[in-house]
């Protein structure tokens, strides 16, 4: 009985080893996506995307790794998964698609509010093209301020 006692606690400590020696890589790794995209990646709105998305698949690895780590059968493991994926896609459908459509807006850059006509506009993308007989540029006047929205590529 001491015996097994004594290899169930060498196995535990084992795999805790294994485990953050795994979730340290993760880290490291991450922290280099993180320092190259910080260096080489010049564009605000698109750095932000990136280090969003990095934060996310690390933190998803962490789980994953921490799950199968600690799964005895992979086959329930498996079964768990895909029922949480489902009920978590099923209940956040209108979140989900809207940050998606807020990376789509943000990442295209299709548009920009310009403040006090700080910038002349520039001609529109073949996909943002005003109706005939309109420019793209369009001026709202609120609060005494004139606030220009400009289509640009």
């Amino acid at each position: 009985m001491v015996n097994q006692h004594a290899a169930a606690w060498k196995k535990l400590v084992l795999h805790l080893v294994i485990l953050a020696s795994v979730v340290a890589l993760l880290a490291g790794f991450a922290e280099a996506v993180r320092r190259f995209t910080v260096r080489y990646v010049h564009d605000a709105n698109r750095r932000r995307m990136i280090l969003i998305v990095q934060r996310i698949l690390l933190w998803l690895g962490i789980i994953l790794v921490t799950a199968f780590a600690f799964a005895s059968d992979l086959s329930s493991l498996a079964t768990v998964l895909g029922l949480l994926t489902a009920g978590v896609a099923g209940a956040f459908q209108n979140v989900i698609l809207a940050v998606l459509g807020y990376f789509v807006l943000v990442g295209s850059r299709r548009f920009q509010i310009l403040s006090f006509s700080s910038r002349p506009p520039q001609p529109c993308s073949e996909l943002v093209r005003p109706p005939h007989g309109l420019t793209n540029k369009s001026g709202v006047t609120f609060w005494g301020a004139k606030i220009t929205v400009s289509a640009f590529q």
